[in-house]
């Protein structure tokens, strides 16, 4: 079985999928489960959509009809059967009056959904119909092998053709009508979709076809089903021209992919006979040449810091994932350099195990702001801020710690306590109220005067079964 097209509800909650086994269901975005597998054509099913109001969804079949399905009962509501060929897509208009299906002879219907089907049109292209897209109620955009054609439905005449976008292997219009994209031979195109004049253009390496094409509902992404180094789904941002996410886990080639409304999904069918759902709001790794080795996330979750074993560091915007700066540090256990961002995201501090410095940069400028020579006899464990980052502690293997005021760049003081031979500290951190800091490890807890060196107190006989709150 190959699943062929999707589309999600309006309120996203659902997504409805057709198959080569002829089989229209229904899932569960949330749970991923199938509600219900409605039964009806006798042959592949090419494409699906739902009205704009929610309460219906149609599927267009490789047996000649167009069906209506009750989103809510999955019963089936009619059937058009006035097609002579395969019918590869269905589109309701944006104000859910009327159907527009496209065939392999090259026939477009355009019909009203009531019941008896009054008001049929027959739009007629050179070859057969790769897809259709309203851009008005009354404003029907079709995409045949090679060209575009633009109709008036209220005159059943096309008023605008272009034939020099190519071949088209697939072809989508933005919700807007402001742009539309297409596949030709391995070459992706935007396009200006009122002069029609080339936007901008990327090429697949070695060239291979891109599958399927998809605007966001903003108009503002692109999604492209790509094959050149394997299934994979690409997001691009149409107006940067950039690649904002690449999506790999299909076996097979993808067949169709649609945004959710809220563009925060990406919907992906395959001939593997899966669908996949793709979260877009967890950025691409930045960078693509390289693995990761290290990230922080900042308190304020406006920022994120990655490593690399080449020594890279990046600092990037959440969100829009704009570099803010990149820099290389000079290190010889690049894989097990740590990184934390203090509170208020005003420092990154980067150290690692055979570090005798604790390096700290501006956070927003990477400028460096200090380099802290701890005087530990062991390396450094972890690193705490205080939330006024006005001092720093460090933890490290052996039971040892320090204290630094960050602006004389001093050390407050310097404690030890005895711990077990493999129970070194793992985490160290300030209360609330900057006073005590508390540290960690896996058999005990204590606490330090952040003013004089001070053990306030020690717990001992930590298990993970005991919680401080």
């Amino acid at each position: 079985m190959i699943c062929l097209c999707v589309a999600f509800s309006p309120d996203e909650r659902r997504l409805v999928s057709g198959s080569s086994d002829g089989t229209v269901r229904l899932w569960n975005v949330q749970t991923g489960a199938v509600l219900r597998a409605m039964a009806g054509h006798s042959d592949w099913v090419r494409s699906v959509a739902y009205s704009p109001d929610g309460r219906f969804f149609a599927s267009a079949s490789d047996d000649k009809t167009v069906r209506i399905w009750d989103a809510a009962t999955g019963l089936q509501v009619s059937v058009y059967s006035g097609h002579s060929e395969w019918v590869l897509c269905v589109v309701f208009s944006p104000d859910g009056v009327r159907i527009a299906s496209g065939d392999q002879s090259g026939e477009v219907h355009v019909w009203s959904t009531d019941a008896t089907h009054r008001s049929v049109k027959v739009l007629e292209t050179s070859t057969r119909v790769e897809s259709l897209a309203y851009i008005r109620a009354d404003r029907l955009v079709v995409s045949s092998r090679g060209s575009i054609r633009i109709f008036e439905l209220e005159t059943d005449s096309h008023t605008e053709q272009h034939d020099h976008l190519g071949e088209l292997d697939a072809f989508a219009m933005a919700p807007d009508g402001s742009l539309a994209a297409s596949s030709t031979d391995g070459d992706l195109s935007v396009w200006n979709a009122r002069k029609w004049t080339k936007q901008w253009t990327t090429k697949s390496s070695p060239p291979k076809p891109f599958t399927s094409i998809s605007f966001s509902p903003d108009s503002a992404l692109l999604a492209v089903a790509s094959g050149d180094t394997g299934p994979s789904c690409e997001v691009w941002d149409v107006w940067t021209e950039k690649r904002t996410h690449r999506f790999k886990g299909h076996a097979q080639e993808v067949t169709a992919l649609q945004f959710s409304p809220d563009r925060s999904l990406l919907a992906s069918a395959s001939d593997d006979a899966t669908i996949r759902l793709w979260d877009l709001r967890v950025a691409e790794s930045p960078r693509n040449d390289t693995i990761t080795t290290g990230l922080a996330l900042s308190p304020l979750g406006t920022m994120f810091a990655t490593s690399s074993p080449d020594g890279a560091i990046e600092v990037r915007r959440v969100g829009s994932d704009e570099l803010a700066w990149s820099s290389r540090v000079e290190h010889s256990d690049i894989p097990s350099l740590a990184m934390v961002i203090s509170p208020g995201d005003k420092f990154l501090a980067l150290h690692g195990p055979s570090d005798a410095a604790v390096r700290v940069l501006d956070l927003q400028s990477g400028q460096p702001y200090a380099s802290i020579e701890h005087t530990m006899a062991r390396s450094i464990r972890h690193v705490s801020f205080r939330s006024d980052c006005g001092q720093v502690v460090f933890v490290g293997w052996g039971g040892e710690a320090e204290l630094w005021d960050m602006g004389s760049r001093t050390r407050v003081w310097n404690s030890y306590w005895e711990v077990g031979q493999f129970d070194d500290c793992v985490r160290v951190a300030f209360s609330p109220r900057n006073d005590l800091v508390a540290w960690l490890t896996e058999s005990f807890l204590g606490l330090l005067d952040t003013i004089v060196i001070r053990d306030r107190s020690t717990v001992s006989e930590w298990t993970q079964k005991t919680v401080i709150i």
